[in-house]
């Protein structure tokens, strides 16, 4: 029977290393982001978040294909098999920042800019330090790392812009069908900021 390496959460690093321990811990950053997607899901119901979670997947199944085709050995002394081109996880977390870069900017409410600026920083940074622990952690080349930023960035603007237009024309219609009413999935599209728009709500009961 083969053993083989679960990428997405298999990790080691050089002891020497002084960064090393913190890199292995920002490398399981996807990880972290597919629990938040789940946590998000079970309590906001939303279609957008939805939609979102979707594209994660399908850029994962994106990678995959990719790698199989191009089939670029990892760098030598990599302690993980397989191929590595593109990385999964910079194309993981490009899509991610990318998708919330966009939306953050294009649906936060303009009263809100310093939390804009905040979140925008913070998902930028992040994909930054995932990706170099890629390379600093010798689990991929910088070139494999670079194509997936690059595939990460394109598909995730794609999938905005894709979800901008459907949530135009059927997140209504999608929210109506009879399985998203029974897990009560809502059709946030016409709100243009749900934090804002949560508290103006709880505000209104409270006086009434």
């Amino acid at each position: 029977m083969a053993l083989k390496n679960f990428e997405l959460t298999w990790v080691v690093y050089d002891d020497s290393d002084p960064y090393g321990f913190c890199l292995a811990l920002f490398t399981l950053t996807p990880i972290f982001v597919m629990v938040m997607y789940g946590t998000v899901l079970a309590f906001q119901r939303d279609l957008d978040t939805l939609f979102m979670v979707t594209g994660q997947l399908m850029n994962e199944a994106l990678n995959k294909c990719l790698k199989h085709l191009i089939r670029h050995r990892r760098p030598l002394g990599a302690s993980i098999d397989g191929h590595g081109m593109p990385s999964a996880h910079a194309q993981f977390m490009t899509f991610f920042s990318t998708f919330v870069i966009l939306y953050t900017w294009r649906r936060l409410n303009t009263h809100r800019r310093l939390e804009q600026y905040i979140t925008i920083l913070a998902a930028f940074i992040l994909s930054c330090i995932v990706c170099i622990s890629r390379i600093r952690l010798r689990y991929h080349t910088p070139v494999q790392v670079y194509a997936g930023v690059v595939i990460g960035i394109f598909f995730g603007t794609f999938w905005f812009f894709l979800s901008t237009q459907i949530s135009r024309s059927y997140f209504y219609t999608m929210a109506n069908v009879r399985v998203m009413r029974f897990f009560r999935f809502r059709d946030i599209s016409h709100i243009p900021d749900l934090i804002v728009y949560q508290h103006e709500i709880c505000l209104q009961d409270k006086l009434e």
